[in-house]
């Protein structure tokens, strides 16, 4: 919560989540209230059902995704990825494919789970654990198994009908809405924003097929060449002091 104003983009999926369920199991510890606990446990059931909902129709969108190179273009990096798995999907372009649009749909269909009256509570509550374990393996992000898994009672909880009220569903829906709309807006100006700003930068296309966007300041020919490399989600102007 200290470090969130200070760090822009915030931090790793895994913290957020386990930032939002510690702080509804406090919610759910201090009040007796059905009622309240109900709106409580709709939040995290909703919260885990949008995680994965957006996470894949985001996805859908990306041309890797939809042809199979995403996977194994994960899987080749050395930050995020495993040799191991990466060998096995080199020369299958086929099941890269399948493993791809498989994970696309259990992503994509998992809010599904709430309008199912429980049928298929187990099988996508099994299927979340085992897509965790295999990324906690596979990228080495051990924490998203047991963030994301701590979410999955409260969906448990709403799906098997447990839960008497429907005041949050109703309200995050009329929010989800109102979201929807403020977020066309926001993408239009926004994309005029970038083709904007990369007018700025020079571009080169490297070997391995990305586009990488640079700005360069020659001082003079004899001076020495110092690059400076942002990372991930980080932006150029971070370097202008």
């Amino acid at each position: 919560v200290l470090l969130c104003p200070i760090q822009r983009y915030g931090t790793d999926g895994s913290d957020q989540v386990a930032f939002q369920v510690n702080l509804t199991t406090f919610l759910l510890r201090i009040t007796r209230n059905s009622k309240i606990r109900d709106e409580i446990f709709w939040y995290i059931a909703l919260q885990d059902a949008l995680s994965y909902g957006f996470s894949g129709w985001v996805k859908v969108i990306g041309k890797p995704w939809q042809t199979g190179e995403a996977v194994p273009g994960v899987m080749r990096t050395v930050s995020y990825g495993s040799k191991f798995i990466w060998h096995i999907f080199k020369d299958r372009p086929k099941f890269a494919k399948t493993s791809s649009y498989a994970m696309l749909a259990f992503e994509s269909f998992f809010p599904v789970i709430h309008f199912t009256k429980g049928r298929l509570t187990r099988v996508l509550s099994f299927t979340a654990l085992g897509f965790h374990a295999f990324i906690a393996y596979s990228m080495g992000l051990g924490r998203f198994f047991y963030a994301f898994s701590s979410m999955l009672p409260a969906t448990v909880y709403i799906t098997s009908r447990q839960s008497k009220s429907k005041l949050t569903p109703i309200l995050a829906a009329t929010g989800c809405g109102l979201t929807a709309c403020g977020g066309v807006v926001d993408s239009v100006l926004r994309g005029k924003r970038v083709r904007k700003l990369r007018k700025k930068y020079k571009s080169i296309h490297t070997s391995s097929g990305n586009q990488i966007y640079y700005m360069q300041h020659q001082v003079s020919h004899k001076a020495p060449t110092l690059i400076l490399s942002h990372g991930l989600l980080a932006l150029p102007e971070f370097f202008s002091w």
